[in-house]
């Protein structure tokens, strides 16, 4: 099985505990980046620490693009990019820490 679709089912498995469908989609995110958050804080730290293992920018952006994209997707968190600066939308900030957590899955789906 592809490195990627391991990643893949293990976020849909991980987002597919916070989604509800009487919720907006912000809310079920917004519960999923908290939970991850604090479960990985110590991770998220050394990702920071190490500016992200030292990957070259070009390769961490590839990695970001990609991660990003099937979250959104309608694979997986089915968020339509007009949702995007709409009062709906989270921070930039709450972004990043997402960013930063689909990081640490695909490392470490990627190398295990």
């Amino acid at each position: 099985m592809s490195k990627n679709i391991v990643f893949e089912n293990l976020i849909i498995e991980k987002f597919n505990k916070f989604r509800n469908k009487n919720n907006i989609w912000s809310n079920d995110v917004f519960d999923f980046i908290n939970e991850e958050k604090d479960l990985l804080e110590k991770e998220l730290d050394i990702i920071e620490e190490t500016e992200y293992y030292g990957i070259k920018e070009e390769k961490l952006d590839k990695i970001r693009d990609y991660c990003f994209s099937f979250f959104t997707s309608s694979r997986c968190a089915n968020i339509d990019e007009d949702e995007f600066d709409s009062k709906n939308d989270l921070d930039i900030y709450t972004w990043e820490i997402l960013d930063d957590i689909l990081f640490y899955y695909y490392q470490k789906c990627v190398n295990d």
